[in-house]
């Protein structure tokens, strides 16, 4: 399965955590990923993809591990996918999660700046928390970028 197909799934994806094997390690993806976080606190990658253009997130652990996460009846295990259907997706949440989330992305920043209205969704989103202090740095430096482009275009 590649990262296209993949991605193409997550776009559609409503009520399901599905996570690929990839040697001892599990890994799902965008918003298998985030379903996979509203039940473990786990640090999502954020990794530019070239082939389908755009940043794509990602969360990773033993494959052992994510199975003891979301074993029940309605664990579907083939091949290398196991599939756990859970509750439905809001859209809101994840899109604010996985803006939040995008904030450090250099790539996207470059060619994406962000609204206004959404600069301040950016702060208040902010993890500061959980953040390190180079994600501090990047959010900073995205944060510049972007309100100078709004200042620029206004």
């Amino acid at each position: 399965m590649t990262t296209k197909d993949i991605i193409d799934y997550e776009d559609s994806n409503k009520n399901t955590i599905r996570i690929y094997k990839e040697g001892l390690f599990g890994k799902a993806y965008e918003r298998s990923a985030f379903l996979l976080c509203r039940m473990k606190p786990l640090k999502p990658t954020i990794k530019f993809i070239k082939k389908v253009n755009r940043s794509v997130i990602s969360v990773g652990l033993p494959f052992d591990k994510a199975l003891e996460l979301i074993r029940s009846e309605e664990t579907e295990i083939h091949e290398k996918i196991a599939t756990y259907k859970t509750i439905q997706i809001n859209e809101q949440e994840y899109s604010d999660w996985r803006n939040s989330l995008l904030v450090a992305t250099p790539k996207e920043a470059i060619e994406k700046p962000c609204e206004d209205f959404q600069i301040f969704s950016m702060i208040q989103h902010f993890d500061l928390l959980n953040s390190t202090p180079m994600d501090c740095f990047n959010f900073v430096k995205k944060l510049k970028f972007d309100v100078s482009k709004v200042l620029t275009i206004k």
